[in-house]
């Protein structure tokens, strides 16, 4: 693995957390380019046959957070995965902002219409799990919107990509001879939009304000939602305004489409026995790489992409921000990066430093996934724990529960 210096450094400290896995922490004072700054930095090859890069919930269901360490344990102890090392992954949408409850009275952007009925959390980009789409970048609809949502993707043989890819899904009523496109995939029930829900997100049902119309799709097996993949099933029951409860859950051969406002003409004319064909088309709307986007097998969503196929894009956070970036430099090498933050001794991220870091590390493709509170960077110990090296930036150093992880692991 090649050394790191960065400009400015004061301390640079290396050390192989395993063969062909290499950590380093840097140091950075206040009158260096970066201003003071502690750096981590984990760097390895995603193409060794050694190694294998996942993108997973950190709970059981993909609307729960847990802390990074807890999924690493976990996998460890349960799975036949060892983890290497890990990061936190996608930002998800918050209740007190973004979901908008309904009797809360919370807004967000100016925003103040209710979204949902009660709290949901799901996460905030295009994200893939083992295969299985989990979720569509987030819409107008639901929230004012911040910008593209970017995503990283890998390959099971270690090709990455990076841009604004997302799931066309096509409804076909075939008994009806309707057909209709699908405006997001685990989103929240927004007004005017058609969402489609799967088992991997929700663990409990009735999300959606009394104005929506429901419609559940029992397809008689454990589908994955996938580029390529056709799903059929047949319509098993309605939920329409006038009689609104969805309490149950969505068992792992059920779909619900839901339906508000302008979208309501889409699917209210759906009945129960309706014979129902999904299919699923993984485009990139960045236009770079939609090929290799749709063999991609795990996937992040992120904000904030600056270096794109070795080009600053300008983007960059306003202020001081304590970052996770994921990212790779010319020559394949990916790298895991903390930059702790809202600390006298760390400022972390800002428009000035993240030009610096991309020229230092020859970054080619590099975004932040969600940080703040919950840049999380940890890795495996010589006796087999597992370690937060980084410093969060909450009260008492103590990590925030996340959405998701990326994580590294020996086959």
């Amino acid at each position: 693995m090649k050394d790191i210096k960065l400009q400015g450094q004061i301390k640079n400290e290396s050390r192989m957390i395993c063969d062909g896995v290499k950590h380093t922490f840097v140091q950075t004072p206040k009158e260096s380019p970066y201003g003071p700054n502690k750096i981590n930095i984990v760097q390895f090859d995603p193409k060794n046959e050694k190694f294998r890069v996942d993108v997973l919930p950190c709970a059981t269901y993909a609307n729960e957070l847990r802390v990074v360490t807890t999924l690493c344990e976990r996998l460890d102890k349960e799975t036949d995965m060892t983890p290497v090392a890990a990061v936190n992954g996608d930002l998800w949408m918050v209740s007190y902002a973004h979901a908008r409850i309904e009797g809360k009275g919370t807004s967000y952007g100016g925003a103040s219409d209710p979204v949902v009925k009660k709290s949901m959390t799901t996460p905030r980009g295009f994200n893939i799990y083992g295969g299985e789409i989990i979720s569509t970048a987030h819409i107008v609809k639901e929230t004012p919107f911040e910008g593209e949502f970017w995503a990283y993707g890998f390959t099971d043989d270690g090709r990455m990509a990076m841009g604004n890819p997302t799931a066309e899904i096509t409804v076909k009523n075939i008994t009806k001879g309707i057909s209709v496109e699908v405006e997001g995939l685990n989103r929240l029930p927004a007004d005017n939009a058609l969402i489609m829900y799967t088992d991997r997100l929700l663990n409990e049902g009735d999300y959606a304000l009394d104005d929506a119309y429901e419609v559940r799709i029992n397809t008689g097996c454990d589908y994955t939602v996938r580029h390529g993949e056709v799903i059929t099933g047949k319509v098993d029951k309605i939920f329409a305004p006038e009689t609104p409860e969805n309490p149950e859950k969505i068992k792992e051969d059920q779909i619900v489409l839901t339906a508000r406002g302008e979208a309501l003409p889409l699917i209210n004319g759906f009945d129960v026995d309706d014979e129902i064909e999904i299919s699923v088309n993984v485009v990139d709307t960045a236009g770079i790489d939609t090929a290799i986007w749709q063999e991609i097998t795990n996937a992040v969503g992120g904000h904030i992409c600056f270096a794109k196929q070795g080009v600053l894009t300008g983007e960059d956070p306003s202020c001081n921000y304590p970052a996770t970036i994921i990212g790779c430099d010319k020559d394949g090498t990916m790298m895991f990066i903390t930059m702790d933050g809202r600390r006298e001794d760390s400022i972390g991220s800002n428009p000035q430093n993240l030009p610096v870091l991309a020229t230092d590390l020859d970054l080619y493709n590099a975004f932040l996934v969600d940080g703040g509170g919950s840049a999380t960077l940890v890795t495996r110990t010589d006796d087999g724990a597992y370690k937060i090296i980084n410093t969060p930036c909450d009260p008492g150093d103590e990590p925030r529960p996340v959405i998701n992880a990326v994580v590294l692991s020996l086959k």
